[in-house]
């Protein structure tokens, strides 16, 4: 780190769909990434109105479609710059004056149509953008200012993000980073009806012209990163959190549990992608150990809404409670009081396919959190895979393995602390987050040679 601090730091503008904020998975995901690049040399470049909440980045542009329509385009966009163009001054007052109406819209759209499949209004946002009305004076003012040299771009659906980015990097002639924490490419479209069918193709599309354009592509995962590479020629590297293993230590508990004869599980995550069936499973295992003499209760946190389905299916008095939206900082305590954290994936082969590649950015977390990790899912998921090789996690790959799984967690404490052990010896030689910033700094560097 020392010969990199020695050098001047690349002007770096980090892209991200919604606001930069450490509530989000991706907010989360990127200050874990640059929580150590010069403050002055980093920006962010976001497509949602909203609140940023992060220590790591001061200046904001916003790039959405309420701006672009409000604001009869160029006077609102500029006034977003001026507004938030550096948090440390005024943009505190500013946001709440200019921008939470223009946040509230875009959220209740966002859960309107969130998980609804309604592919045609996706196809119609993005022909929006390739209107091309965000191509405006405000936007190239501070792509000016900035100077920006790299950009880093984690890969979205939405093909209108990849037109966007793609014009920034010839505009400026920066260097092109793109992170693809989740697959777009290897859907099965073949079934798929014509509007969602026409969506997929097009965001294929588009993802392919941008890999073939970047100069450095990242993966998430081996198995993503092998797949992409059959799929495009391209070369993929593999990137995804660093473990606070230092500051984690503080907080570690001893091995005397608080609450003898009792096990407290917590699941806080997305129930989407058919997750919400696997902590159903889960849900109705407790109950029945439950009513056989057992003290056990599973808490669900998730920030999306859910429907009554979904309540219905996941709750179980006595056993099981969903209390909604937690904070970062709340989230840390209860997990911390938590006997077992869990991260789940969908049994259903449909919902497989979607998550195949997938590695939510919470298993990092969870694994240094001195909490025992307990993943719930089916082979060949690269989550499960993952955890499966590292033995850091209590594995069950087999729907009727769970009540075994948690009854033996139940009946002997000392399994959980030889499996948090495991996780926190993992993280400390393989995952620690100056290693992980390190090497991606270093790559930033190299892409500027």
């Amino acid at each position: 780190m020392e010969s990199i601090r020695s050098n001047r730091h690349p002007k770096l503008l980090v892209v991200s769909r919604s606001e930069w904020s450490d509530e989000n998975s991706v907010g989360s995901t990127l200050t874990n990434f640059f929580g150590d690049w010069p403050i002055d040399d980093i920006a962010n470049l976001s497509f949602r109105a909203g609140r940023p909440n992060n220590n790591v980045c001061h200046k904001y542009f916003l790039l959405t479609e309420v701006g672009l329509i409000k604001g009869n385009g160029e006077y609102e966009i500029a006034a977003y710059e001026e507004a938030c163009f550096s948090v440390s001054t005024n943009c505190d007052a500013s946001f709440e004056k200019k921008d939470r109406k223009s946040s509230a819209v875009e959220k209740k759209l966002v859960e309107l149509f969130r998980g609804k499949s309604i592919y045609i209004v996706n196809i119609l946002q993005s022909f929006f953008w390739m209107l091309g009305w965000w191509k405006r004076r405000s936007l190239y003012r501070f792509l000016r200012k900035f100077d920006v040299d790299v950009i880093f771009f984690p890969a979205f659906h939405a093909p209108y993000t990849h037109l966007v980015i793609r014009h920034i990097a010839k505009l400026t002639g920066a260097k092109l980073i793109i992170f693809h924490a989740d697959d777009y490419l290897c859907k099965d479209v073949s079934e798929f009806g014509f509007f969602k069918r026409y969506y997929w193709n097009w965001s294929k599309r588009e993802i392919l012209n941008s890999i073939g354009m970047a100069d450095l592509n990242y993966c998430i995962t081996d198995l993503q990163a092998t797949e992409y590479h059959k799929k495009t020629g391209s070369v993929f590297s593999v990137l995804h959190k660093g473990a606070s293993v230092a500051d984690e230590k503080k907080s570690t508990r001893n091995n005397e549990y608080s609450q003898p004869g009792q096990l407290r599980m917590v699941y806080a995550g997305s129930l989407e992608h058919g997750r919400w069936k696997t902590v159903k499973l889960l849900s109705k295992a407790v109950e029945k150990l439950n009513e056989k003499g057992a003290k056990i209760h599973l808490d669900i946190f998730s920030q999306y809404s859910i429907s009554e389905e979904v309540r219905c299916g996941i709750e179980s008095k006595g056993a099981s409670s969903f209390h909604g939206a937690i904070s970062s900082s709340e989230l840390k305590n209860v997990v911390a009081s938590s006997d077992i954290v869990l991260h789940v994936e969908s049994f259903d082969p449909v919902d497989m396919q979607d998550v195949k590649f997938s590695f939510s950015t919470k298993i990092v977390d969870c694994l240094a959190s001195g909490t025992c990790l307990m993943a719930v899912g089916p082979e060949g998921v690269a989550s499960i895979e993952y955890l499966k090789e590292t033995r850091a996690a209590i594995v069950v790959d087999s729907p009727e393995d769970i009540g075994d799984a948690i009854f033996g967690c139940y009946s002997d404490r000392n399994y959980l602390v030889g499996v948090r052990n495991k996780a926190r010896e993992y993280c400390e030689r393989y995952i620690d987050i100056s290693q992980v910033r390190s090497r991606l700094y270093l790559d930033i560097f190299d892409v500027l040679k």
